[in-house]
């Protein structure tokens, strides 16, 4: 596995902290060879563990090597971009990344250009409630970066190939700009909770630029978030219905409120 050039460059490229765990039992890796590679690297952006007792598949080890991870990315402390459109969740999971220790120090958000309508037609981004994003900068003190959406949903299927016209390419423009005036920058904070489309775009553009993807509310239970914002004490306000079951009556009404409609649904 380590002779794969493929395999080997964009782990030498990448600045991200990046975490080898090996068991001494391994019979697919040696930990001289892991080691060897590891200690190539840039310092500072890798580390290395090996568990004794622990083969390839972990038989065993199980609960063990969640351990490692789930510790080791509780240590890492990133520098960090939010993603915002307007809505809870995208705050919400600003909230996460402070709580596990990231230092968010921009916020960046595309918006619709100025003779099209509030809400575009896409697949990616959620437009409505674009014109109070400055206030989100103002509250918090925080620089806040924005584009216009120029492209369209134009790669829709599973996986995502890089297209000049697509709008994810917006998202990398955008993204690109904020390291550009912000070096040091690690993280993406991105609300994404279901939607794969959204979450391979999001890592796509992550990955061309180095930056970890930081979704916290990814595949939570819908019920237990909803009821986590509200405890949290997230005000969020319906301005916008459109699904079957929701009408205008429930327009302007915060979520603590509309919980119960939405769990009859």
């Amino acid at each position: 596995m380590f002779n794969s050039a493929s395999f080997l460059e964009p782990l030498e490229r990448s600045k991200i902290p990046k975490l080898f765990v090996l068991g001494d039992s391994d019979s697919f890796c040696s930990v001289t060879g892991l080691k060897s590679f590891v200690d190539s690297l840039e310092e500072g952006t890798a580390d290395f563990k090996v568990v004794e007792g622990a083969d390839h598949f972990w038989f065993g080890n199980e609960d063990l090597i969640v351990d490692i991870f789930e510790m080791a990315f509780f240590e890492i402390k990133m520098k960090v971009v939010a993603l915002v459109s307007g809505g809870k969740d995208s705050t919400f999971n600003q909230l996460h990344c402070l709580a596990n220790g990231h230092e968010i120090v921009a916020l960046a958000n595309l918006h619709p250009k100025v003779e099209a309508n509030d809400e575009l037609d896409s697949f990616m981004f959620q437009t409505v409630g674009h014109d109070v994003i400055t206030l989100y900068a103002e509250c918090t003190g925080l620089p806040l970066f924005r584009r216009e959406i120029n492209g369209s949903s134009v790669v829709v299927g599973s996986d995502y190939i890089p297209e000049d016209t697509d709008e994810v390419e917006d998202l990398m423009a955008l993204l690109m700009n904020v390291k550009e005036k912000i070096p040091d920058i690690e993280g993406v904070a991105v609300g994404a909770i279901l939607s794969n489309y959204q979450r391979v775009r999001v890592e796509n553009v992550c990955n061309r630029l180095g930056l970890t993807s930081l979704a916290y509310l990814w595949r939570q239970n819908q019920q237990e978030l909803m009821e986590n914002m509200i405890s949290a004490g997230i005000e969020a306000i319906i301005v916008k219905v459109a699904a079957m079951g929701l009408s205008e009556k429930h327009l302007g009404k915060s979520l603590q409120k509309i919980l119960p409609t939405l769990m009859r649904l």
